[in-house]
């Protein structure tokens, strides 16, 4: 085979493989976007019981396991409630290496308190 030849048949190769990522990367999107859910509409009652448990943890220092809603998903994260407004319906926790994170209490799902 010449040199010229080799030269693009691995072009041609390479350009194959970029194909390839370039449809894989595209039907992952595509799963990922059917698998995605509207924000759960939760009762009255369980917004009380999720306020109480973020404010107990908050009194007692306590971490929680908190489910939240977020781009069609829900996430879970362990951290320590540190403040709850619910004028604004914001609840900011620290997360296990201290860094601070702002939630919408709209997005909170659950809040059971973790491990300690």
């Amino acid at each position: 085979m010449s040199k010229l030849t080799e030269e693009s048949s691995c072009m041609q190769s390479e350009s194959d493989l970029g194909m390839s990522a370039m449809l894989e990367t595209r039907m992952r999107n595509e799963v990922r976007n059917n698998t995605k859910i509207d924000r759960p509409i939760l009762a009255e009652d369980e917004t009380e019981q999720i306020r109480r448990t973020l404010q107990a943890a908050i009194n007692e220092r306590a971490p929680v396991q908190l489910s939240y809603y977020k781009g069609g998903f829900i996430k879970q994260s362990i951290c320590y409630p540190s403040c709850l407004d619910l004028f604004s319906r914001q609840l900011i926790v620290r997360d296990a290496y201290g860094m601070k994170k702002n939630y919408d209490f709209r997005d909170v799902i659950d809040a059971q308190f973790g491990p300690q």
